[in-house]
């Protein structure tokens, strides 16, 4: 599962400028195909990368335990673990292999396979080190759409590949982590059975260079010289014995103790730095409306908004979020891309020999029986039923299985008892049997089929003056006095719902 973890170990940094030269470079290099494939999906090595982040986690809480000092950059991973847990359980949730499979893949280059907005959420993150917020995002997407268009299933994916990448990330700090807080595990050790146990060093001072090098292991790595050289100034006096056998070992390998200490420091800072980034981005990530993103960068959005009536902008969210993704199953089951189908439909309802107005709507082309023009605009065979064949389907349904029932009933019947009998029987027995089926027939249904959105227009900023409307509250009036207490309470709603363009009846 390498491949899975694209990128590892960068430690190259891009300003604004270079960032948006190198997504426009990649998304001229990149060649997408449909899908991509099974054996890169990322959740495998997420919840591998996540283990090794648990068993630093459990590692610094043991070494607290211990008083080793803990890394910089491992406070940042004891303090906010729970988000790193929350982020990964909500994506392996959200984040199924069907639709990943279902994401563009890439055809070239040493990403051959991986899903296409998993590549540019990872390219993002990898250049801005970790520091991820909605200018970096939407600049990003607006350069890579200058030369291939981004799908809108892409879009609504890339945060969880943008934290996925972050997170693999922190896996990496914690490798430097992982490695810090053993040698300092080692260093204590040589601390504790050497100047701790040892009564008799003011005696032994001509042997302490050699016992030191020979407890010593690794003594070359910077963290256990920098963590020992620390110790062993706290322990003043009876450590400067010590600490001279530390340097002159240093000393051989042609480097000093400050040189190393300087250099471990700036590790450190580093890492501190990135995880810090790292745990930020993931915070506001969590926090961006990616659904302003999203609207801003689909240009399958932009196209829908031309709409000749100049009603798909008015329309509620649920119901752009439902035209939008009757293109994207056309785009899925006809190979074609969304912005072509967006823009037939645009010049379906723009056509200037239109007279009915609800022709003229992007919507009658989308969900209602205009859908058969498009389709056919498309070359796609329309296998949908149209609303009166599956009325017809249905009655026909019930009314065949209902009599076939009732008739094999019926011949059961008489061969025990009078046929009159058994007719008379079978035909007291319809009404239940047409009643039980009706109710097997519906529940099926209900369980089966989806539920279809009204589309509906966002009101929410009042009604304007084109879309005046009346509600007329229908009732039975039967005296003088409903009539007075109907009044009454007319009066009521209206108060209650006082806004313009609005009147009860």
């Amino acid at each position: 599962m390498e491949k899975n973890r694209v990128l590892k170990g960068n430690e190259i940094y891009l300003n604004k400028e270079q960032l948006e030269k190198y997504i426009e470079k990649l998304s001229i290099e990149q060649i997408v195909c449909k899908k991509s494939q099974k054996q890169t999906y990322p959740i495998t090595q997420l919840k591998n990368d996540f283990q090794y982040i648990t068993r630093v986690y459990e590692l610094l809480n043991e070494n607290i335990k211990q008083n080793i000092a803990i890394h910089p950059a491992g406070e940042w991973l004891l303090d906010n673990y729970y988000i790193i847990e929350e982020t990964v359980r909500s994506i392996c949730n959200e984040l199924t292999l069907k639709k990943y499979i279902n994401l563009p893949g890439l055809v070239n280059g040493n990403y051959k396979g991986i899903a296409r907005i998993y590549i540019l959420a990872n390219e993002i993150v990898k250049y801005t080190n970790n520091q991820i917020d909605k200018e970096v995002i939407e600049k990003s997407l607006e350069v890579y759409q200058k030369n291939k268009n981004i799908t809108m299933e892409e879009l609504w994916n890339l945060p969880n590949f943008l934290k996925i990448s972050i997170i693999q990330n922190i896996k990496d700090i914690c490798e430097k982590i992982d490695v810090a807080q053993k040698q300092k595990m080692k260093a204590h050790r040589i601390l504790m059975s050497t100047i701790e146990n040892d009564a008799t060093y003011e005696s032994n001072t001509n042997n302490e260079n050699n016992k030191f090098q020979h407890k010593q292991g690794l003594q070359q790595e910077y963290t256990f010289v920098e963590y020992m050289a620390y110790s062993l100034k706290k322990y003043g006096k009876r450590g400067y014995p010590y600490l001279k056998a530390l340097e002159e070992i240093v000393e051989k390998k042609g480097i000093s103790v400050d040189q190393i200490i300087r250099k471990e420091h700036f590790i450190i800072a580093v890492s501190k730095v990135s995880i810090g980034n790292a745990i930020t981005s993931i915070k506001n990530i969590s926090r961006i409306n990616f659904q302003e993103i999203f609207d801003t960068m689909n240009t399958v959005e932009d196209i829908l908004k031309k709409d000749p009536l100049k009603i798909y902008d008015k329309m509620t969210y649920e119901t752009k979020v439902y035209y939008r993704g009757v293109i994207e199953e056309l785009a899925k089951k006809s190979n074609l891309s969304e912005i072509f189908i967006a823009n037939k439909v645009l010049a379906l309802a723009s056509r200037k020999d239109l007279k009915n107005e609800k022709k003229k709507h992007i919507g009658y082309y989308l969900i209602d029986d205009g859908k058969k023009d498009l389709l056919r605009e498309l070359n796609i065979k329309s296998r949908e039923k149209t609303c009166k064949q599956k009325k017809a389907l249905y009655v026909i349904t019930f009314f065949t299985v209902t009599l076939l029932i009732t008739l094999i009933l019926g011949i059961i019947m008489a061969q025990y008892i009078k046929a009159i009998y058994a007719y008379l029987i079978m035909l007291a027995l319809y009404i239940p049997i047409s009643e039980i089926y009706l109710q097997i027939l519906n529940y099926i249904l209900v369980k089966k089929v989806k539920p279809k959105i009204i589309p509906k227009i966002n009101v929410l900023d009042g009604i304007d003056e084109e879309n005046k409307t009346f509600v007329v509250i229908p009732t039975i009036v039967n005296s003088k006095e409903k009539v007075k207490s109907l009044l009454r309470k007319l009066e009521v709603f209206y108060l209650a719902n006082k806004t313009e363009n609005i009147y009860f009846a």
